[in-house]
């Protein structure tokens, strides 16, 4: 990947790079000075680079917060300030805002604010999925203490019923999705248009979705299968965050 390859040219002391050959995925944290952590990760998609930046105290007159506060701002390609942001993007930033609130460990951040910032570099079909993969990465890179890691897929379904995840929908139809962006329209392709997507986030510890997202027109069992086919996608993320977190700090 061409990716890979600037990246190692410019390779410092501080940076870690692991890539997995077999599902094209690279990791990359502590690629930035100014933060707790930081991480950037691809699959063969997305390009993402996720900054986190806390935790700080809040002010006197915020102490009624008893926990870590989280702020999450996303931040596709082409649109950089807040103002040019959709709805479906603050829904979005809700959904990663109530993910990881409980994916931390409250106990020991009390009356802190954390912030998230989550840009992407590359754009492709898994903006959503590739982000919280990412965000996975900078917050071990940060050093919280987490209750769970989360791995995140996303699932595509079309006319005919067929589940695809984002990578083979891409790799089959040739065509890019934006799942944060609201189907209100028929996404046409030469086989198939789409139906509904799916976004799944699952935790390491029971393999079983701790949040999930759907948009689109399907039934309850379409449901069922989305997280049942979303589930070998994320392990493979958590072996290769395995054997990165062995590197990095092992």
């Amino acid at each position: 990947m061409k990716f890979e390859t600037d990246f190692l040219n410019t390779k410092n002391e501080n940076m870690e790079i692991d890539s997995d050959k077999s599902t094209d995925q690279l990791g990359l944290v502590s690629n930035l000075n100014r933060c707790s952590g930081s991480a950037m990760y691809t699959f063969g998609d997305n390009i993402i680079q996720c900054s986190i930046f806390g935790p700080n105290p809040v002010s006197t007159n915020m102490n009624l917060l008893k926990k870590n506060y989280f702020n999450v701002y996303l931040y596709p390609l082409g649109k950089i300030s807040n103002q040019l942001k959709d709805k479906s993007l603050k829904y979005y930033e809700h959904f990663f805002k109530r993910t990881f609130s409980f994916v931390v460990f409250q106990a020991l951040l009390p009356r802190s604010r954390t912030y998230m910032v989550l840009n992407e570099i590359e754009k492709g079909s898994s903006f959503i999925t590739s982000s919280f993969n990412a965000a996975s990465m900078a917050l071990i890179d940060s050093g919280y203490s987490l209750n769970y890691c989360i791995g995140s897929c996303g699932i595509i379904l079309d006319q005919d019923g067929t589940m695809y995840t984002e990578k083979e929908y891409k790799n089959k139809f040739n065509k890019l999705i934006r799942t944060y962006e609201p189907i209100n329209v028929n996404f046409e392709t030469p086989d198939t248009t789409i139906k509904a997507t799916f976004c799944s986030v699952i935790r390491n510890t029971t393999l079983k979705p701790v949040s999930f997202v759907a948009e689109g027109k399907f039934s309850l069992n379409n449901v069922f299968e989305a997280q049942q086919k979303s589930v070998d996608p994320v392990i493979s993320f958590f072996d290769y965050l395995k054997t990165f977190v062995h590197k990095r700090f092992v």
